[in-house]
Order: C-alpha cells, then structure tokens, then sequence
C-alpha cells in the first residue's frame, strides 16, 4: 500500500474562473508543476478529485470534462510531473436531467471519490494527505482519514476568513458550555448550522445531521500548492516512499 496526496482542481492547481469548458480557459499555477513533481519524487500517488456541477448545469458533457482532464495530464508530464488520475462529481441537485439531480455522495465533501480512488489504488490513507482551497476540501480529507491541508490560492482566504469566525464561535461555545473545542457538534438544532451548510457548500443539499468542528480546522495552512507539498514533505517519516 502506498500514500496518495489527494488535490482540489479549480482554485488550488489553477486559477478559479468559474465553469471552465475547455482547456484554454485553464491557468495552472506555475508552481503546481513543480509541486506534484515534488509529490511524485518521494513516490505519492497525485489524485485530483474535484467537484464539477457545470455537467450537471448542462454547461459541459462528460466527454468535454473528460478530455479537459487528458490534456492537462499530458502538460503536466510535459514539465516532469505525474497526476495519476482524476476523479469528479458532475452532480448538482438543481439539473434539469434525473442524471444529475443528485444529493449524492460523491460531491466532496462526501467521501465516496475518495474511497474509489483509495480501492482501485489500494492506498494508505492514514498516510496520506489532502490539498484544497475550501472547507469542503478540509472535511473531505479528514473524514476520508487523511491529513488536510488549507492553501490561500482560490477562495483559501475565504475559506480562512470563516475559519476564523468558527473559531470565534467554538470560544463563545466553549465558555457557555465549559466544552473542549473537540468536543463541540453542530447540529441541524443550532442557529449557526446554516451559516456553516453555505460555508462548507453552497450548491447542493447536504445531508449530514451534525459536525464535528475539529474536522473543519485544517492541519496546516499553505501559501500555495508548492507550499503544501513542502510542508508535506517535512512531515512524512520516510523518503522516499514505498
């Protein structure tokens, strides 16, 4: 079994412009090349799972995802470094066509990609780690088992921003009830339970009941993906991997 290092798409490898339908409307960050190369030297499996509701809005097909995913694979090998594969949710609860109308749970921050990609690549996931620049990120990590790291590219200052508002909730909490922060759950019952649905996802249903805040609290915060990976490295006890 070996580690994998599990990647957001948009916002963390490149640019965040929305709903991308074609290659030319990707910018990948100049350092994501060198990064994944990092990943890959020490002997990580790269996976991109990333959350894609243009199929189900009818803004794209499968097809042009699919082929978007081929190309940028190859430029990645162009400059030395491997992602191994990509898997997406094309689900939004909102489609016109029953394919996609989904509340599914393959739409991070359900962990069902990630449990996919761990059976077809037989991974060690106490051992692996996760790169995003949104909470969804943070908690599909965590609850996958991995470590999660945030980075500030994307809507990672957002993302920190809300951070930072939880944490000042989690005190508040903490002093009223005398609770540890890694004992307090937000359930569907509290008032801030639908401030923390649209932080996490703004697009689809979420069905979870409560949440853990120690979930939502990232391992470590990056500048970028580069960042990451570093930070990554440092933190593994054997190079490289086998």
């Amino acid at each position: 079994m070996k580690p994998a290092v599990f990647l957001d798409r948009d916002g963390t490898i490149n640019e965040d412009v929305g709903y991308p339908r074609r290659l030319e409307e990707i910018r990948i960050f100049p350092e994501s090349f060198k990064a994944v190369r990092l990943l890959n030297e020490v002997g990580f499996y790269v996976i991109v799972i990333t959350n894609q509701s243009a199929i189900g809005r009818g803004l794209m097909t499968e097809k042009d995802l699919q082929v978007i995913h081929s190309q940028m694979k190859e430029i990645f090998l162009s400059q030395g470094a491997r992602i191994d594969a990509f898997y997406y949710c094309p689900h939004w609860i909102n489609s016109s066509d029953p394919t996609y109308s989904l509340a599914c749970s393959c739409r991070k921050p359900g962990i069902a990609l990630g449990q996919k990609a761990a059976f077809e690549f037989n991974l060690d996931l106490k051992k692996s780690f996760t790169i995003g620049d949104k909470l969804e990120d943070i908690l599909f990590g965590h609850r996958l088992g991995t470590k999660s790291i945030l980075v500030l590219t994307g809507e990672g200052h957002r993302s920190y921003q809300n951070l930072n508002w939880l944490r000042e909730r989690i005190e508040l909490i903490g002093k009223s009830t005398k609770k540890k922060k890694e004992e307090i759950i937000f359930t569907k019952e509290d008032n801030d339970w639908i401030k923390l649905k649209a932080m996490i996802d703004r697009e689809q249903l979420w069905s979870e009941g409560s949440l853990r805040i120690k979930e939502l609290e990232p391992d470590q915060v990056a500048l970028n993906i580069l960042e990451a990976a570093k930070w990554i490295l440092r933190n593994i006890d054997h190079l490289p991997l086998v």
